[in-house]
Formats: structure tokens, C-alpha cells, sequence
């Protein structure tokens, strides 16, 4: 059974719930190369169906249910079904497509469906299929209900994640606060500084224009050779 953590919903499940109803079934048991009818006390009561083999109670109270042989809880396998099987005052409980979920009786885990008689007593087949009808979808909306209150969008299977789809492309990068703003504008600074000191370290290396080839070969400027005659005569007449 699904537990709810907020009162509100507590008090929702409480009031939604069908009635609930017992009686003896005859079920047909799993046998190997035989099928035999047992005969069993049972109670569907809050989306669960539990059979007995002892009928001293007709409420499961939280202590449980005396001599408890098996039980389907609704809720936890969603998709279930129940079927006539006519002419007979027979019917069955299917499980979902893919086996049942919980394993509260022998032959779950094969994915048995549980087969019953009514006997033409009372409470008759068509009031255990339409208390049964009634049951599950109590339990739908239970589980939907329980989704909502977990913030799981609805549609979404049991243990999966919501899908990314347009919502997460659409959606923006966290802004930053004022201080981790600061931050980063700091270090865009300093990267900035680093690399204009880089770029002045490095010396600037290039090819020599065609006049600069031309100007190493003709030899000193006379502009040149004038200085250095008038510094050598300087150097003279001291």
C-alpha cells in the first residue's frame, strides 16, 4: 500500500475508498499436473484482495490478517484485469502485461492468474468483478495521487526519471550572484593583464623590407659617416 506523508491526502485516500467485501471463494491452487479448488476466506478491502484460511475477522487491521495465505495489492500492479468466465459462476484476476509486480502469493513470479468461484452464493460474481472494477480504480487514483504529492509528473512510470525534452533545452543557465559576479569579472581581468604582458615580452620578429636589404648593402648613410668623422675629431683634440 502506498503511504502518504501529508495529512491532507490521508484524509483524500480515506474518503475515496470503495466499500469493502468478503465471503467465501473456492480458488482454484497452482498444482503441477493437477488443478484442485481450495476453499478460502476472502476480503478486498482499500485496493488490496487477501485470502485466509481462517474467517474469524472481516477487517485487515494493522496487526494483519489470521492465517493470511495470499494477497494482490492493486495498487502496486496497475494494469490487472478481471475477467468472466462464462457460463460459469467462475472468474479471474489477470495480472499486467509483463507479470506482477509484487509477489504476495505462490506463482507470482510465473505471472499466475487467480481463479475463482463463486459457488452462486453470495456475495454473488458480478458483485466481487464489479467491487473488484470499483477497487481498481481507487487505486488508480491513488497512485496518481501519490505522483502528485512526490512532484512526479503524471504519466510517468514508477522509478522513471521526467523526460528532458523542450523544457530542459529551454532552459537558462543559473544567474549568478553579486558576489560570484565580482568573482568572475576579477579573473577576466587578470587574464586580460597576462596576456598583454605576454604579448609585450615577446620580441616582434619579422622579414627585412626590400629597403631595408637595400640599405645594408649601399653601406653607412653620409649623414652617418659625417658623425662619426666630426666624434673622431673630437676625440682628437682632447
Amino acid at each position: 500500500m502506498l503511504e502518504f506523508s501529508s495529512p491532507g491526502m490521508n484524509t483524500w485516500a480515506e474518503a475515496a475508498k470503495p466499500k469493502s467485501l468478503f465471503g467465501m471463494l473456492s480458488k482454484m491452487s497452482p498444482g503441477w499436473l493437477i488443478n484442485t479448488w481450495q476453499k478460502r476466506f476472502f476480503i478486498l478491502q482499500d485496493g488490496v484482495l487477501y485470502w485466509s484460511t481462517s474467517a474469524v475477522t472481516a477487517v485487515v487491521g494493522p496487526e494483519g490478517l489470521p492465517g493470511l495465505r495470499g494477497r494482490v495489492d492493486l495498487i502496486a500492479n496497475p494494469g490487472c484485469t478481471v475477467t468472466f468466465d462464462a457460463p460459469t459462476n467462475q472468474f479471474s484476476l489477470r495480472p499486467p502485461e509483463g507479470g506482477w509486480l509484487t509477489h504476495g502469493f505462490t506463482g507470482a513470479e510465473q505471472g499466475r492468474v487467480i481463479t475463482l468461484d463463486a459457488g452462486g452464493k453470495d456475495p454473488s460474481r458480478e458483485q466481487w468483478v464489479e467491487a473488484l472494477h470499483a477497487h481498481m480504480a481507487y487505486a488508480a487514483k491513488v497512485r496518481v495521487a501519490s505522483r502528485g504529492a512526490k512532484g512526479i509528473p503524471p504519466g510517468t512510470a514508477k522509478g522513471e526519471p521526467p523526460h528532458r525534452g523542450a523544457a530542459s533545452a529551454g532552459a537558462k543557465e543559473p544567474e549568478l550572484n553579486a558576489t560570484e559576479a565580482a568573482k568572475a569579472a576579477h579573473r577576466n581581468q587578470v587574464e586580460a593583464r597576462r596576456a598583454a604582458e605576454a604579448r609585450r615580452a615577446d620580441p616582434l620578429i619579422r622579414d627585412a623590407t626590400e629597403a631595408e636589404i637595400v640599405a645594408s648593402l649601399m653601406g653607412p648613410r653620409p649623414s652617418e659617416i659625417l658623425r662619426e668623422e666630426l666624434d673622431a675629431e673630437e676625440i682628437l683634440c682632447q
